[in-house]
């Protein structure tokens, strides 16, 4: 329960209870897929993996070859609760230097644009990504679930990188997202 002061601001209530329940939740990707650049049609949903590509231009008539991998996770409802952490874990499948479904119809040419700032991570087979910005600025609302891309933090490179990750399609260890509420 609350009350009005003069001031016309609320103040809460000492006997009205928290709803929050603190605690963390380990969430699995509930879709996933990646997409190419040069191939602006093609959904690859069903894929195993999730790439990561940054390539230049293999000629100046040629088109960039880059690829980014679209995950999205639905959000359980916390009433009363903050973000106060959020760790996106993926299982790398090895790496080489030189609001709408995206399982099943994500392609280049229809993806989300990106929006909030940029997360990196260290290379190796087990990379994670702080997204605690990222959830916090999503989450409450109307909000149901997170979606997060992937890119290479220096797409159209002249020295190819690639990273390849598991996907939800894997048999484990499957893309989590680890959301701890306060």
């Amino acid at each position: 329960a609350t009350s009005a002061n003069p001031n016309s601001t609320f103040t809460a209530d000492a006997n009205f209870p928290s709803t929050c329940t603190p605690g963390s939740v380990q969430l699995t990707a509930t879709e996933d897929s990646y997409i190419v650049q040069n191939s602006p049609s093609n959904n690859n949903g069903s894929s195993t993996a999730l790439r990561v590509v940054s390539r230049a231009r293999a000629n100046v008539n040629s088109e960039h070859r880059n690829e980014r991998t679209l995950l999205k996770f639905a959000l359980p409802e916390r009433t009363g609760c903050s973000i106060t952490s959020a760790t996106l874990a993926m299982t790398g499948m090895g790496s080489t230097d030189a609001g709408r479904t995206i399982e099943g119809t994500v392609t280049w040419a229809n993806a989300p644009a990106p929006a909030g700032g940029a997360a990196t991570a260290a290379s190796g087979a087990a990379p994670t990504w702080t997204l605690t910005s990222l959830l916090q600025s999503q989450y409450g609302g109307s909000a149901t679930s997170v979606g997060v891309l992937l890119k290479d933090q220096a797409e159209n490179s002249a020295s190819q990188q690639t990273q390849q990750y598991r996907s939800s399609e894997s048999t484990v260890p499957r893309p989590t997202l680890t959301v701890v509420f306060g």
